[in-house]
């Protein structure tokens, strides 16, 4: 329990991941990826509109999470935006992307966002260079994100269901 003012946290497998990322960002010698290291060691980000929802979710706070999402839902003006709104809050919280979704291919293709360095070229480097160690700590950086689309979704309707085209890797 903390105590007032002291906010106690642990790290989070993604925040690990972050940490590998950067290390590996200012080691790097390829100067685009200095160029991104150098941006975003200068560059101070607001929280996120979702912060609230996330730390819910994380807390396994079903009731909160409900709430945080509708908090998100009902600012929306109409139903066709609320219902816009509630896809984005989805879209937010799943891991993969689905490339050739829109292509009339039977089964979409499914990648993984790239989380870590928000480039898809930069994140294929990036996981080359990772030891066991820490591909391991990526694969539990997205478990842990199905996971809480999962939450979210049980959330939302009241049932779990994974994002689209989940590997069974993922699925628990």
């Amino acid at each position: 329990m903390g105590a007032v003012g002291l906010k106690i946290s642990r790290d989070t497998s993604r925040m690990d991941v972050g940490k590998l990322v950067n290390d590996w960002m200012s080691k790097s010698t390829n100067p685009k990826i200095q160029q991104a290291y150098k941006l975003k060691q200068s560059t101070t980000f607001p929280d996120s509109i979702y912060k609230p929802l996330k730390s819910a979710l994380e807390a396994n706070d079903n009731k909160k999470a409900l709430e945080e999402a509708y908090a998100l839902i009902d600012n929306e003006p109409d139903e066709k935006a609320k219902k816009k709104r509630e896809a984005l809050i989805l879209k937010e919280f799943n891991p993969f992307s689905y490339p050739n979704k829109d292509k009339d291919q039977k089964d979409p293709q499914v990648e993984i966002k790239p989380f870590a360095t928000h480039s898809k070229e930069m994140e294929q480097q990036f996981r080359a260079s990772l030891d066991k160690a820490g591909k391991d700590a990526y694969r539990q950086a997205i478990q842990d994100q199905v996971d809480l689309y999962v939450k979210l979704y049980r959330a939302l309707y009241g049932r779990p269901e994974y994002p689209e085209g989940t590997p069974e890797a993922y699925q628990r």
